[in-house]
Parts: C-alpha cells; sequence; structure tokens
C-alpha cells in the first residue's frame, strides 16, 4: 500500500517514509512492485518513474516478481533496491537480476549507518 500518492513534496515523502515500521512477518515484494507500477504508468508527463525499493531481500509471499520486468520496462519503471542486513548472496542475486533487467542498482547495507549512506545515494541518482 502506497505511503503517499505521486507528489513532489519532499516534506511530504519525508514525513511519511518516517512512519514505516514492520508491518508483518511476510515480504510481498511482488504486491509492492505492482502497486508501484499502477501509480507510475499513469505518471503525468515529466515524472521520473522510479521505485527505490528496500527490503530485506525474501520473497516469501505473492509471485515472482520478476515476472513484472516486461510491464515495468515496457513503462520505463526503473527498480533500485536498498537490501538490508542478514541476506545472503543469492538474495542480492536475485534482487541485481530484477534491478538491472529495469535499469537499477542494488544497494547492500548491513547496518543502519549504510543504510542511511546508501539511502542518501539513491534519493540522490537521476
Amino acid at each position: 500500500m502506497p505511503l503517499v500518492d505521486l507528489t513532489n513534496n519532499v516534506d511530504l515523502v519525508e514525513r511519511a517514509t518516517s512512519s514505516i515500521s514492520v508491518m508483518g512477518k511476510a515480504t510481498n515484494v511482488s504486491e509492492a512492485l505492482k502497486d508501484a507500477y499502477f501509480m507510475l504508468k499513469w505518471a503525468p508527463a515529466g515524472y521520473h518513474k522510479r521505485v527505490i525499493l528496500i527490503t530485506d531481500g525474501d520473497y516469501n509471499e505473492g509471485f515472482d516478481p520478476e515476472s513484472l520486468v516486461p510491464l515495468l520496462t515496457l513503462d520505463g519503471v526503473r527498480v533500485d533496491a536498498l537490501l538490508i542486513s542478514g541476506s545472503t548472496p543469492s538474495k542480492a542475486t536475485r534482487l541485481e537480476s530484477l534491478a538491472a533487467q529495469t535499469g537499477g542498482k542494488v544497494y547492500v547495507a548491513r547496518n543502519v549507518d549504510e543504510a542511511l549512506k546508501a539511502s542518501a545515494v539513491l534519493a540522490a541518482m537521476d
């Protein structure tokens, strides 16, 4: 479920992201990407269609998110990912494949300081 609708209001986005919390024990990356895709598909001209996925790398609920790659690439939606600690190389590989197919990148953070630095890098990228 999106935290905010499409906006260029940075304060609104910062307030919304500061309210993020863990909401369960399952990770449904595919549902999150599907929701983001439908938000961005109809974005007005000039919007940079980009998803920043923050995840532990597990896909333990929902369908395989790579099945969305054709739709994402067709509509020019780029997926960048921030992979948070404790992840195995296979989790990073799956995310790297998904991101690369959409023109995105994956950043790995093993602690809060690394996550904050990676978030700043991701936010500043075009």
